[in-house]
């Protein structure tokens, strides 16, 4: 019986610990309520890689190890969500610059800096496991899909520019949103 006990534990406990977010199924588009924002995916205990966008128009944005003390001190990002568009669809900028930049897909997948205009490639639709959590934590375990090419954001190295690539829903295309 105790063998049994065991056993029975070892595998829940296996079945969580192996259980990746990716598998969890997305529920909720998050509301950001214009706050600043960063978007960003646990790397250790003590350090998450969080978007680090370069501030120079035509500039990546790739993934920065940081201590998880600090990296929530800035909010590097406004989401809102799109005009005339689906509840799920939102525009991503930089806080440096919210009239001019924020994120395009460039011909190669990957992701840069760029004037706003009317492209739907500027567009990005947002599905999360858990919405507001708290205040200061509006989205987790979300996959940032963009539906002009029906492709992910992808990323999970140190800096690593951010592209997009076909959605497996693997961890490298998981994120997290957290208030500043």
């Amino acid at each position: 019986m105790v063998s049994s006990a065991k056993l029975t534990i070892a595998v829940c406990l296996f079945t969580f610990v192996g259980a990746s977010p990716t598998l969890l199924p997305r529920t909720c588009n998050p509301s950001f309520q214009s706050k600043k924002l960063t978007i960003y995916q646990p790397a250790t205990f003590a350090e998450v890689l969080e978007w680090s966008p370069v501030n120079a128009e035509g500039e990546h944005v790739a993934l920065q190890r940081t201590s998880a003390h600090t990296a929530f001190a800035n909010g590097e990002l406004f989401v809102e969500q799109s005009t005339n568009q689906p509840d799920d669809n939102y525009h991503i900028r930089v806080t440096t610059n919210t009239n001019h930049s924020l994120l395009l897909t460039g011909t190669t997948g990957e992701l840069f800096l760029l004037p706003e205009s009317s492209d739907m490639s500027q567009i990005f639709a947002i599905e999360c496991s858990t919405c507001l959590l708290t205040d200061s934590n509006p989205g987790t375990s979300c996959v940032i899909i963009h539906p002009a090419t029906t492709t992910c954001i992808m990323g999970n190295a140190d800096g690593m520019a951010l592209r997009l690539a076909p959605c497996d829903w693997s961890l490298a295309q998981v994120y997290s949103f957290a208030n500043s």
